[in-house]
This record gives C-alpha cells, structure tokens and sequence, in this order.
C-alpha cells in the first residue's frame, strides 16, 4: 500500500509505509492514508479557498470605492446638501452596521 501526504505543500510525497515518512512530515501528525475522500476534500477546500479570496478581493474592492466615497463626502455637495441626503446617509450606515455587527458578533448578532 503506498502512503501519500495528505498536504500537497509538504516537501515529502510519497512513502511505502507509514515508518517511512520523515519524521518532520505531517502524515506523521495525523497518521492518515491519503483516500479519495480525502482528495475529495482536498479538491473541496482548495475550492472553497478560491471561492474565499476572490470574495475577499471583491469586499476589498468595494471597501476601498466606499472609503473614496466617503473622502468625497458620499457626493454631497454642502451648497445643496438636504435631508434628504441625511436620510441616504443613515440607510447607508445601517446597512454598514449590520455588515459590522455580523462580522464582529455584536448587535443582534452578539452570542
């Protein structure tokens, strides 16, 4: 039976048995043999960690359009600035906080 690596980034890849791996080798840390669920789930999280950071990239960019806004006084002119721009304003900060309140456990989101 050959015993693979279960941490494709591991300098070592492949042994016969389990006393064959390196000492420093992770497989030595969970003693488990590579099977197709866990290539299954190794193609799942390397998924899902694609899936993570374009999602980051996409909140970074909208956070970094929002803090160019916001130097801009959310495009508001103070010779006509009205309520109507508070109103818009406020909504925008409620939204804002929810986001922060989920993000950081607080509000309604607070355990």
């Amino acid at each position: 039976m050959m015993v693979m690596c279960i941490r494709k980034h591991c300098y070592c890849s492949e042994f016969s048995t389990l006393q064959d791996a390196p000492e420093r080798c992770c497989i030595n840390e969970t003693q488990l043999p590579e099977t197709e669920m866990t290539r299954q789930t190794a193609r799942t999280n390397d998924a899902a960690l694609a899936a993570f950071i374009a999602k980051k990239a996409e909140i970074d960019a909208m956070l970094a359009r929002l803090q160019d806004f916001s130097e801009d006084h959310f495009g508001a002119d103070p010779e006509r600035l009205n309520w109507g721009d508070v109103g818009s304003l406020e909504y925008q900060a409620h939204l804002l906080k929810q986001i922060s309140d989920f993000a950081f456990g607080e509000g309604e989101h607070a355990a």
